[in-house]
């Protein structure tokens, strides 16, 4: 199974990321392509610093997504750290 897969994993997250992305299924496979090479390799990588070259390479808009993406997976698997900068 693709890691992104079990990142996106429906339908409505996946509209979000291909509406912040224009529409343009292209730079969504592309962008599912760079994702699976973070999750699948033996690179380390933190969340802030792909979140920046996604930023870098797919926009604004797409970073904004994947980053409530995250912060809603890390939550419902206990693995959030106290931030005062993020509201609950």
């Amino acid at each position: 199974m693709k890691y992104h897969k079990k990142l996106i994993g429906n339908l409505t997250k996946e509209t979000e990321l291909l509406e912040s992305l224009e529409w343009n299924e292209d730079h969504l496979k592309s962008l599912y392509e760079y994702l699976d090479m973070h999750f699948n390799g033996d690179s380390i990588i933190t969340p802030d610093l792909l979140l920046e070259e996604i930023e870098k390479h797919y926009g604004s808009a797409c970073s904004k997504v994947l980053r409530e993406m995250f912060v809603e997976v890390s939550l419902y698997n206990g693995l959030h750290i106290y931030d005062s900068d993020i509201e609950n």
